[in-house]
């Protein structure tokens, strides 16, 4: 005979979440086992020793009050009772109300093992499988989908646009060919990128910035950019508790941002992201720019030509400053234009030739000699009041093109700097 702490599921070898048809027809496979004869006498006496017996070899207390219910009702029910206990159709275990439907809509006592124990020890077990696989099999998923060479994407919905560029080799600096290379742009040497890095598409936009300066305005820093509004360059302006840009501008580069400025969005992009936000080395600058082109300027032939691939000082700007030099050509902007207004490069970058001097992390020296060959950052024996801008700008374009790096303090707010930043691939 069963233990007291036995269900009658358990019994009857069925699941905790048995149907009310699997019961049913348990019980008469049961019958069907102890009482193989069939005795066609419809006494209630007979009946009454069938169901005395399934309820002993049940063994569950609590159902006896069923089983009397229903020797009670079997005497008005007509036909061979005996009969319908011992070799009938589960249905007809229904009609005798042995195990009425209302008995299976709460969970039975008796026992540990109910539909209850056993649904909430499924969850528990559902959610620790779950877990397990998260914490085997997420590192290999986020390494597939980490962003490969190539590919372009954006961490969220006003985040820079950036592009993956590969690892490779690459010859910094002026080529020693070149005519007129200035010191600043020697020796040339070869830097390895030894893995690859996502670097914006564009020069960060004004209202990316503005994004983060709203975001920051109890702890805006004036050193960050110009917000003067009877400065004409200034296109971010302090309005009512926030700031604007000046309409027609959000496209065009967040000039007149400062080198703190720029490493303040860094960090604040990298906290909203959770990603390793930065400004980029010189060293990646130039082989982001270069896109394997070795020439000072890419895809062009002679200067005259410029105005194709990047917004310079250029006639269209000569007839705004009469006095100032230009290229023999016209690109329509007299001043910063928009964001990927001229042709790309290899790597799909926009606007590494003019627009405006992008910031980076290097503190300035004078020349090449001693500089890393591996792609850091040169902050040594330096004076680091002093950062580097690369790129050419709409104002002035250098013969060296590629090459040209100039420098200033890094509070300066010029409306010929901007930036463009770095996502390392290495950090989650």
């Amino acid at each position: 005979m069963p233990a007291e702490s036995d269900t009658y599921y358990e019994v009857l070898g069925l699941p905790a979440y048995a149907s009310l048809e699997d019961v049913k027809a348990a019980y008469y496979r049961l019958a069907k086992r102890y009482h193989p004869d069939r005795n066609p006498e419809p006494e209630a006496a007979v009946t009454f020793d069938l169901i005395n017996e399934a309820y002993k070899v049940v063994g569950h207390p609590t159902q006896k009050a069923v089983y009397d219910a229903a020797l009670r009702r079997l005497p008005t029910i007509g036909g061979p009772v005996a009969d319908a206990g011992l070799d009938t159709e589960p249905d007809d275990f229904a009609r005798l109300d042995i195990l009425p439907e209302s008995a299976f809509d709460h969970p039975r006592t008796g026992g540990f093992w109910n539909r209850w124990t056993l649904g909430a020890a499924g969850a528990i077990c559902i959610v620790l499988i779950a877990g397990l696989a998260t914490y085997l099999f997420l590192p290999a998923i986020i390494i597939v989908r980490s962003p490969q060479p190539g590919q372009t994407f954006s961490d969220c919905y006003n985040c820079p646009s950036m592009t993956v560029l590969p690892a490779g080799l690459f010859v910094m600096g002026a080529q020693d060919n070149e005519p007129s290379a200035p010191a600043w742009a020697m020796p040339p040497r070869t830097v390895t990128i030894a893995h690859p890095f996502a670097i914006g598409r564009f020069e960060v936009m004004a209202q990316e910035y503005v994004d983060f300066l709203n975001v920051s305005y109890g702890s805006f820093d004036p050193r960050w950019i110009t917000t003067d509004r009877t400065d004409p360059n200034s296109i971010v302006l302090s309005r009512l508790n926030k700031f604007v840009v000046q309409a027609g501008f959000e496209t065009h580069p967040a000039i007149g941002v400062s080198w703190l400025g720029a490493q303040a969005y860094a960090r604040w992009l990298s906290e909203k992201t959770g990603r390793k936000y930065r400004l980029p080395t010189e060293a990646e600058w130039e082989y982001a720019a270069r896109a394997g082109e070795k020439r000072a300027v890419y895809t062009i032939e002679t200067l005259k030509d410029v105005c194709r691939i990047g917004n310079v000082p250029d006639l269209t700007r000569r007839k705004v400053h009469p006095n100032w030099g230009a290229y023999q050509c016209e690109d329509g902007f007299a001043e910063a234009a928009p964001a990927g207004r001229f042709e790309p490069n290899r790597f799909g970058l926009y606007d590494t030739l003019g627009n405006a001097w992008e910031w980076v992390q290097d503190c300035w020296h004078p020349s090449y000699d001693g500089a890393p060959r591996d792609g850091s950052a040169w902050t040594t024996d330096a004076d680091c009041q002093l950062r580097v801008l690369r790129g050419n700008s709409y104002e002035n374009f250098s013969d060296v093109g590629l090459a040209a790096r100039v420098f200033t303090t890094s509070l300066r707010l010029s409306p010929f700097n901007g930036f463009r930043v770095v996502r390392d691939l290495s950090e989650p």
